[in-house]
């Protein structure tokens, strides 16, 4: 998991009650009720402090951060979540308060997300994508070393994994899509299995390779995305032909009729595929 990390609660206090630079309060133009707001949860963090009630300060401060969206606090936030005893739900706040700090350029938010990252193997699906966007997304407003290398190392991991993926589907004797092999950039997504027949007759297996892709602009993961395998299939094929220029055309088949539950051959492939690459 993350550091452990302690902070003196006055100096937490003073980060969480500033807003963030180039708000309107920074700016010269103060918003009364946000500061009446910010300064009725400031004492009652402090009160609730004094009463050694950990959980209520934690809350008051958290409802600071939401309000004046300074990156620095939610970070420091985080860390002092992080370290807090006996607060339900104390780690899924400090997750939450690292990847908002990250998406925001803090570079030291980079650097915990990493380190969370050390042990990604354990993390679901969606927590996994979840702490790489962010770290992928800070990664473009602030360089951190630590964020930088982990980003590094993902990539390659995972282009690997799906390098194997599409080596071992071909072995097992499926091919590309045809559109997906002429267009795409990325390595191609379905790759098919005729199990019988031919033509407008044949019945087969599909195979779906999802792994990291070029798609960075759009989505800051893509390229650091884990390796998914699943399977369905099809009932015939269609042939198409497109205009090639002097008298030639280019044929590009494309498999119809989708199955949702590929055969129990297809079912070992992509039980196969998994085993052996991810």
């Amino acid at each position: 998991m993350m550091p452990q990390f302690a902070l003196p609660l006055l100096a937490l206090a003073a980060t969480l009650l500033a807003p963030p630079p180039g708000t309107p309060q920074a700016a010269g133009q103060p918003d009364p009720a946000l500061e009446a707001k910010v300064k009725a949860l400031g004492e009652e963090a402090m009160a609730a402090q004094a009463k050694g009630d950990q959980a209520t300060m934690l809350a008051k401060f958290d409802a600071i951060v939401t309000l004046t969206k300074n990156p620095d606090a939610m970070h420091k936030l985080g860390h002092f979540y992080e370290g807090a005893k006996d607060v339900p739900g104390a780690s899924a706040r400090a997750r939450h308060w690292f990847v908002e700090s990250a998406t925001l350029g803090v570079a030291e938010a980079q650097k915990d997300l990493a380190k969370a990252l050390e042990a990604e193997a354990s993390l679901s699906d969606t927590d996994y994508a979840l702490l790489v966007e962010a770290l992928a997304r800070g990664a473009g407003k602030a360089f951190n070393h630590e964020g930088d290398a982990m980003l590094k190392t993902l990539a390659a991991k995972y282009g690997a994994a799906t390098r194997c993926a599409i080596d071992a589907a071909k072995r097992l004797g499926y091919v590309a899509d045809d559109a997906q092999a002429l267009m795409s950039r990325d390595n191609p997504v379905h790759w098919y299995r005729v199990r019988t027949g031919s033509g407008s007759a044949a019945r087969g297996d599909r195979i779906n390779i999802y792994g990291p892709a070029e798609a960075a602009s759009f989505l800051p993961g893509a390229p650091y995305a884990r390796l998914k395998v699943t399977g369905d299939g099809f009932t015939g094929i269609k042939v198409n032909r497109y205009p090639g220029g002097e008298g030639r055309y280019l044929e590009v088949k494309d498999y119809t009729g989708y199955v949702e539950t590929p055969s129990a051959e297809g079912r070992r492939d992509v039980e196969m595929i998994v085993k052996t690459c991810r």
